[in-house]
């Protein structure tokens, strides 16, 4: 499955329950990241290297926003 997700603005905590509410699984989905990875939320570095391990690995991918 392809999901999209987009301004999730250093929202970690949020990220991270999202993916599991839609059962995200990286032997079989992708995810693509619509911008906006960072600001706003306390998080930020966590999402920036969380997603980089997932680039890395070839389930992520970013298309970066205004605020990276």
């Amino acid at each position: 499955m392809r999901w999209v997700i987009g301004d999730v603005h250093g929202c970690f905590v949020q990220l991270t329950q999202l993916l599991k509410s839609i059962d995200f699984r990286a032997t079989r989905d992708e995810v693509i990241f619509l911008g906006d990875l960072v600001d706003r939320g306390e998080y930020s570095k966590d999402v920036v290297d969380f997603v980089r391990s997932g680039q890395s690995q070839g389930y992520f991918q970013v298309i970066r926003g205004n605020h990276e």
